[in-house]
């Protein structure tokens, strides 16, 4: 009784403050537009209903491939955020006066505030919310994980900070989709029978994996998934968009050429492990 009560009292937590999160999101673009967006808050109810039934049902919230809790939050956290970004840059555009570019500097906060509060509640969602067993230095080393994907995520939206980005609208419109897209990574669950894994890496359980046998390949195969959802989701089209930048749109800063590098080496890195998981069977 006492573990089914921890289980809900985490499922709750993250429901209070997910919900506390998109409300806030939602009052800020309202505040803005001088309108009613509530009504957006209605994508906010499969991510409660979804809540509830697991707190009742006790059940974990990793399904077979995905984790229902991550997947019905995105839809409602992301769109509020979205629509803040775009309407920096519309108000980028316009601001000419002393008080405009004053105004401009308070609405940038917000964002600023909401991406790293947004992905704190991603990184303690997938850490506390009932999932399969593992042991607390599994949970630690899963935590780490969820950290580095995280400013690994995190690192597409420097780019905003370009001038030649803060003065094209489709540039900075491709940005966040790049952001948004790579955003899928934390709702997929990639499992297997002998360990957790996440961005190709394994979190191993303490039990003998016998080469060739059953738990073997299954270990594989998710390695190679997980690895290529990382490239496609993630380290691919980061990469593709920073070589648009410098070499279409000249964008020579350190931090482009940097992070270009550091992609260009994860992709290389993880076509490295691919083959070698393939030639080992």
């Amino acid at each position: 009784m006492s573990e089914e009560r921890c289980r809900s009292g985490r499922v709750f937590a993250v429901l209070f403050l997910g919900c506390g999160f998109v409300l806030l999101s939602l009052w800020r673009v309202a505040q803005i537009h001088n309108t009613s967006l509530w009504w957006m808050s209605i994508l906010l109810l499969p991510f409660v209903v979804a809540s509830l039934v697991l707190m009742i049902s006790g059940r974990d919230s990793d399904m077979k491939r995905c984790n229902i809790i991550i997947t019905l939050f995105l839809p409602a956290a992301v769109p509020p955020l979205i629509i803040l970004e775009i309407n920096i840059f519309d108000f980028r555009q316009t601001a000419n006066s002393a008080s405009d570019k004053s105004n401009l500097n308070q609405s940038e906060i917000w964002p600023t505030f909401l991406m790293p509060a947004f992905f704190f509640l991603i990184l303690i969602g997938r850490w506390i919310l009932p999932t399969k067993k593992l042991s607390r230095k599994q949970h630690g080393e899963l935590l780490m994980l969820y950290l580095t994907t995280t400013f690994d995520v995190m690192e597409i939206l420097n780019a905003l900070k370009e001038d030649v980005i803060r003065s094209d609208r489709n540039l900075t419109i491709g940005a966040i989709s790049l952001w948004t897209f790579s955003l899928l990574q934390f709702a997929f669950v990639m499992t297997s029978k002998s360990g957790e894994e996440h961005r190709g890496l394994i979190i191993p359980c303490h039990k003998c994996v016998c080469p060739g046998s059953t738990d073997d390949h299954d270990w594989k195969s998710t390695e190679l998934k997980s690895i290529w959802l990382s490239l496609i989701v993630q380290d691919i089209p980061f990469f593709v968009f920073r070589l648009v930048l410098i070499f279409h749109y000249h964008v020579y800063s350190s931090s482009s050429i940097s992070f270009a590098v550091k992609n260009f080496a994860i992709i290389v890195v993880q076509i490295i492990r691919t083959c070698a998981r393939c030639c080992s069977d």
